[in-house]
């Protein structure tokens, strides 16, 4: 689900919405591009290479983009992007204390039982009811969620990862815990991410990541930290 023109609203203050929502101990770039008229290519490109200069990142060209649509980050970094019709962010970390980012941007709308129904889990559904008087709008932040999570464990698992597969607990407090109700090797069944949620300037906002603990020699490359015995994931 793509997000809505966003009337206006100023990148510094989507960025700062942005940086508020990412908990890792590591350097974060991020930048947004909301200019019209402009092409989503153009404002995907403006959007990371801002967020990679901010990392002191010297990128003449934007980072190739493989088959699946995921960008290739230059060694050293992870990143996410989100777009919609008028705006881009990405965001990106270095790979040294992150293990990977996923982010998600939603026009904050109201959608129907349905669509909620067919997002949440029937346990996902009775939680956002518990403490929340609109349960089907909560239901995008869970989508959104999923969303980031998505774009976290992809270039690891290699695989879709389809509504109800990946459990939600929204959190009080603006954070939320995604469980793997199955195995996506290299995650196991049960695995836990944590993630942050935003819900304000009629926008939606939800970051995912992956910590480090390090046990060891290093790796040369984010993918090859899930498949070496020297680290481990935490969360």
């Amino acid at each position: 689900m793509q997000c809505a023109p966003s009337s206006g609203l100023e990148p510094e203050l989507l960025r700062a919405l942005a940086l508020s929502a990412i908990d890792v101990r590591c350097a974060v770039g991020v930048a947004v591009d909301i200019a019209q008229p402009s092409s989503r290519a153009a404002r995907r490109r403006s959007a990371t290479l801002a967020a990679l200069a901010e990392l002191g990142v010297d990128a003449a060209v934007e980072p190739a983009t493989a088959t699946s649509g995921e960008p290739l980050w230059p060694d050293g970094l992870v990143g996410s992007l989100s777009h919609s019709d008028d705006c881009s962010l990405a965001v990106v970390a270095e790979s040294s204390t992150t293990g990977g980012l996923g982010i998600d941007l939603e026009r904050d709308v109201r959608v129907s039982h349905a669509f909620a129904r067919r997002v949440c889990s029937d346990a996902e559904f009775a939680l956002i009811r518990r403490w929340a008087a609109d349960p089907e709008g909560w239901a995008l932040v869970v989508f959104s969620a999923k969303e980031a999570v998505y774009k976290l464990q992809f270039p690891y698992s290699r695989q879709v990862v389809g509504l109800r597969r990946v459990e939600i607990e929204l959190q009080e407090d603006e954070r939320f815990v995604a469980t793997f109700r199955e195995a996506l090797p290299p995650f196991e069944r049960g695995f836990a991410l944590e993630g942050s949620w935003r819900r304000q300037h009629g926008m939606i906002l939800t970051s995912a990541w992956l910590r480090l603990t390090w046990h060891g020699s290093a790796v040369r490359s984010t993918r090859s930290f899930v498949r070496s015995s020297n680290l481990a994931l935490t969360y």
